[in-house]
């Protein structure tokens, strides 16, 4: 009757929690600033030239936001947020004549693919900023810009700069798509596409930076670089309708840090009545073929 017991104690606490993805690492966001007081053309220590900095990092982390203010104004906010935990970057920088300010906001997420048939996916991402030079003959240079890619891999370390993780750490994987979005002048708004053409049980990052320097002048993305996921129109590819959490879950596409979805795991004061109640039903039985 021992036997027995275990084994049904055995069935109880072994239930699957979740199910597990191959991603061993290497997602994050960054958030990094810093000021320049010596930018004649390019900025230096000498003659006294100074530079403030100002930072944070989260590996495997979601939200990161960084200030910097010393001898120009900087900001700059990563997340992973949104409809598909996507990257969302934010970065401002402005400075005067002689000076350098300069942010930049990185992300990188990572995602599991359940489905059981070859599929392929749209990803969209759109860059919208000002960029305005200060009213002086002084030397100026004030850019927006951004890189995003795609790479199938499981990960391995964290690396916050993205030419280090995507042509270094990760030249051996498969970059599925690369692309690069600049502003340099007035309003703008600039967007990039990247179809990510997966197998069942496929593996793959989304990694995106988003830089804003200011020398003479502002470089202002706070709002922002934003991408989704989209279905397009086969007959007008300028028609583009972004997917739902739903439909990405049916898809089987599985975000690292989005939530899992619970399993009905009896709490450890209903495993310890259920134990109590087949010992009494056991002890009960022994009784009653002992009196036979």
């Amino acid at each position: 009757m021992t036997k027995t017991l275990l084994i049904a104690l055995g069935v109880v606490l072994t239930l699957p929690m979740s199910a597990k993805s191959a991603i061993i690492g290497g997602w994050g966001v960054a958030a990094i600033t810093s000021t320049a007081s010596n930018c004649p053309s390019f900025c230096t220590s000498d003659n006294g030239g100074q530079f403030a900095r100002d930072s944070e990092s989260a590996e495997e982390g979601s939200f990161a936001f960084a200030s910097e203010n010393t001898f120009g104004q900087t900001q700059s906010l990563a997340e992973l947020t949104g409809i598909g935990d996507l990257p969302l970057l934010k970065a401002e920088a402005s400075s005067d004549a002689g000076r350098g300010a300069f942010a930049t906001a990185f992300a990188a997420q990572a995602y599991t693919y359940g489905g059981t048939t070859a599929t392929t996916l749209t990803l969209d991402f759109d860059l919208t900023g000002t960029v305005g030079n200060n009213d002086n003959n002084a030397y100026k240079s004030n850019i927006i810009s951004s890189n995003v890619a795609v790479v199938k891999t499981s990960g391995g370390d964290f690396f916050s700069d993205f030419g280090t993780l995507v042509f270094e750490v990760l030249s051996g994987e498969e970059r599925v798509g690369y692309e690069s979005m600049f502003i340099s002048l007035s309003n703008s708004d600039t967007f990039a596409s990247i179809d990510i053409d997966l197998n069942p049980g496929d593996d793959y990052f989304v990694i995106a930076d988003l830089r804003a320097n200011a020398r003479n002048g502002f470089a202002d993305a706070f709002s922002t670089l934003a991408a989704q996921y989209v279905t397009v129109d086969p007959n007008d590819p300028d028609i583009r309708t972004a997917l739902t959490t739903e439909q990405l879950g049916s898809l089987g596409i599985s975000a690292i840090t989005a939530p899992s979805i619970p399993v009905s795991v009896p709490e450890p004061t209903t495993l310890l009545l259920f134990g109590t109640s087949l010992l009494g039903f056991m002890a009960t039985h022994r009784r009653r073929r002992i009196r036979h």
